[in-house]
């Protein structure tokens, strides 16, 4: 059995290395060979040195972390940040004791995780002390254009870390800092163009397709379409309509269902939301991994265990890949991220949720600050009033990383629909 719990530290000869390596490495292994953080998050970070700072961040892929890192270092100080269970476990475990030593501690979400809950109170309790969280959670979202559903309780983290701070200090405070990643391909459209033809022509030759329009978004959505009639085959599915939403939704449903039955876990309803229903199973699989098993649950082999693994993480790409979103101003940005998806189905390459590979073109990173504020606005010692503070504290830092994502929006390459290149699509 292996621990539930993996506290953070900073080594005291790996993290001033990886400091030392820090733009190398973000280059090797996300391809980002720019990174452009906002000056005023620079002067904010480094006034905030002897602050208890959090800082709340999207996490559209596994970037953000070895990024945040860096801000550190330019800012003077290290962060903690929290990590999924099963992070830890990549690689044989390389990878876990990698960004352990950068700070990097672990959370089950779904679950009271009472270790990284007292671990994170007593990390905002420091007079200086500095958390990142990453709001949406794991796995990534691999969309830079969307914000996930927060993970239930990142609020309530915040609050009970104040009331540790008050018990000690009526005057204390935590600021929070919310922060906005941005990603864009170094790249002219011509080369994008020739590049992203490229990919699909790998995936259209693997299964068959004879494309028969040459614009990108169709050929992209064609593939899609491919892909999902072979789930609807291998689950059993019936298509009862041609519409494409309808039809993808059923499919996760299955999948999601399929992996809950297998996990021993009781019906979960019809109408439950996809995400949260993924969420619940996700939580379960990591206790698998990680050998925290309850001894009514059922037995499962590793193979078995892997399979529960594998076929959430691409009911999960399923939740998140919404054929209107890459229809709605579509991107060269947007289609990558449905092709990465397809290279990991169709082309075995290593997936998105597992760390993914490099970009196959160099990025650019921009880090955008949002407006700071005192948790001190928000918190409440009234048990009765902390449910409404608590949503109030929510919404206020979706709405802070909306706006920053709309700010954004027009850093990316906009891609130009070609005549009839939407005709007939299901």
């Amino acid at each position: 059995m292996k621990k539930a719990f993996i506290a953070g530290k900073h080594g005291k000869i790996l993290y001033p290395l990886t400091l030392a390596l820090g733009k190398p490495v973000i280059k090797i292994l996300q391809n980002i060979t720019e990174i452009n953080p906002e000056p005023a998050l620079i002067e904010k970070l480094k006034s905030s040195k002897d602050k208890r700072l959090l800082v709340i961040a999207n996490h559209p892929s596994t970037a953000e972390p070895p990024l945040t890192t860096y801000l550190g270092e330019i800012a003077g100080y290290p962060f903690y940040f929290l990590a999924s269970r099963q992070v830890f476990e990549w690689e044989h475990g390389l990878i876990g004791q990698f960004i352990q030593r950068l700070g990097a501690y672990s959370v089950i979400a779904g679950i009271p995780d009472k270790d990284s809950i007292e671990f994170t109170k007593s990390i905002l309790a420091k007079p200086n002390g500095k958390l990142v969280i990453y709001p949406e959670g794991e796995p990534t979202s691999g969309e830079n254009d969307t914000l996930m559903p927060f993970q239930p309780g990142v609020s309530q983290l915040s609050f009970w870390a104040m009331d540790k701070i008050m018990k000690e200090d009526a005057n204390g405070d935590i600021e929070i800092l919310p922060i906005f990643f941005r990603y864009a391909f170094l790249a002219d459209e011509a080369k994008l163009h020739k590049k992203w033809g490229s990919r699909l022509k790998k995936l259209e030759k693997k299964l068959s397709i004879t494309p028969r329009h040459d614009g990108l978004v169709r050929r992209t959505l064609t593939i899609a379409r491919i892909l999902l009639e072979q789930l609807e085959a291998k689950n059993h599915i019936v298509p009862e309509k041609q519409d494409y939403n309808y039809r993808i939704g059923r499919v996760r449903h299955a999948l999601l269902n399929a992996v809950a039955d297998k996990l021993g876990l009781p019906p979960l309803p019809n109408d439950m939301n996809a995400i949260l229903k993924f969420r619940k199973v996700f939580s379960r699989i990591e206790l698998y991994m990680i050998g925290h098993i309850d001894p009514k649950w059922p037995k499962l082999s590793k193979q078995e265990i892997d399979w529960c693994f594998k076929a959430s993480v691409r009911a999960f790409d399923y939740i998140i890949m919404h054929r209107d979103h890459l229809l709605n101003n579509p991107t060269y940005e947007k289609i990558d991220e449905w092709l990465t998806r397809f290279e990991s189905f169709v082309l075995r390459k290593k997936p998105r949720a597992l760390g993914g590979v490099p970009s196959v073109l160099p990025r650019k990173a921009w880090i955008l600050m949002g407006t700071p504020f005192s948790l001190k606005e928000y918190y409440t010692k009234d048990r009765k009033k902390r449910r409404e503070a608590t949503a109030h504290l929510t919404t206020r830092l979706r709405e802070e990383l909306t706006e920053l994502l709309e700010k954004t929006s027009s850093y990316t390459h906009p891609y130009p629909l070609q005549e009839g290149e939407l005709d007939n699509l299901i």
